[in-house]
């Protein structure tokens, strides 16, 4: 049997945490309907190949005999997979037992209170239950852990290399556009008399600011097909070091065309226009 965690908790939990239920009922009306239902996560549904049929059904005694022998816990729902641990890790069996907010049961194995803050209202809040912790627990220690920073601090290293890459693409979207915008300048100026001698000849500046760009889209494009099959093949390579992961689209090459021939467009349009609109005497002569 794989790892599996277990979880008592009341109906305010799947909110707090902000988890979906996929499959079965909202947490109360679990509560209402069985009094302490049970709830699953979708990879412990899939290894036990738990069906929505089986929700309302299903006991803990009959999906796990050799841990719950005597529960009679009635299966609720299945909710979305929750990490907790690293990315890199498969994420474990959760079951998640439900019970009213009063009950006994609650108060006699709650070892945690979860809570969600204000980031505004943080360190008052934070301050404030300790106070309230010492006075209730004749001054025992109060110790408050930060799920988030827990969950960060396992996912450290992905977090800096994530980071990483996203400062890199940046200066070297940067990069890009001052090189564009210095190529176009170039290439502006060296055709700054054909530029003239086709507006004497009757020539739109629109037909002008296309025959200047067409090069431009040429080179991105063949820069494109060559830079996409690399790019994709390092990041399936990335992408293989997490157990759960996304699959990448065709949107996500799609969109670094779409920037980078936008900024070429409008870098190269800007110079050929204010080259385009110049006198064409004036250009003759300069030339």
């Amino acid at each position: 049997m794989r790892t599996k965690t277990f979880i008592h908790t009341d109906a305010s939990y799947f909110e707090l945490m902000q988890i979906r239920i996929l499959e079965g009922l909202s947490p109360q009306e679990g509560i209402e309907k069985y009094g302490s239902p049970f709830y699953i996560n979708e990879n412990y549904a899939r290894w036990m190949n738990i069906q929505p049929e089986d929700i309302g059904r299903m006991t803990k005694k009959e999906l796990s005999p050799e841990m719950n022998p005597n529960a009679e816990n009635i299966l609720a729902g299945i909710f979305e997979n929750m990490p907790t641990n690293s990315l890199q890790e498969t994420i474990m069996a959760q079951e998640v037992t439900l019970h009213d907010a009063g009950s006994s049961v609650l108060a006699k194995i709650g070892n945690y209170l979860q809570i969600r803050l204000y980031p505004d209202k943080r360190k008052e809040t934070i301050e404030e239950i300790e106070r309230i912790w010492r006075e209730m627990f004749d001054g025992q220690r109060f110790t408050y852990l930060d799920m988030h920073q827990m969950f960060m601090d396992r996912n450290k290293e992905v977090m800096q290399l994530s980071n990483t890459l996203n400062k890199y693409s940046i200066i070297a979207l940067i990069l890009t556009c001052f090189g564009l915008f210095g190529i176009s300048w170039y290439a502006v100026r060296q055709r700054t008399r054909e530029i003239a001698i086709r507006k004497v000849h009757g020539a739109s500046t629109l037909s002008i600011v296309w025959l200047l760009n067409r090069p431009f889209f040429i080179q991105v494009a063949i820069a494109y097909v060559i830079a996409m099959p690399i790019a994709w093949w390092l990041m399936q390579y990335w992408l293989e070091q997490f157990v759960e992961r996304t699959d990448s689209s065709l949107i996500h090459f799609l969109i670094p065309l779409v920037i980078v021939g936008i900024v070429s467009c409008i870098t190269v349009s800007v110079h050929t226009l204010l080259a385009a609109k110049t006198n064409p005497m004036e250009s003759l002569k300069t030339e």
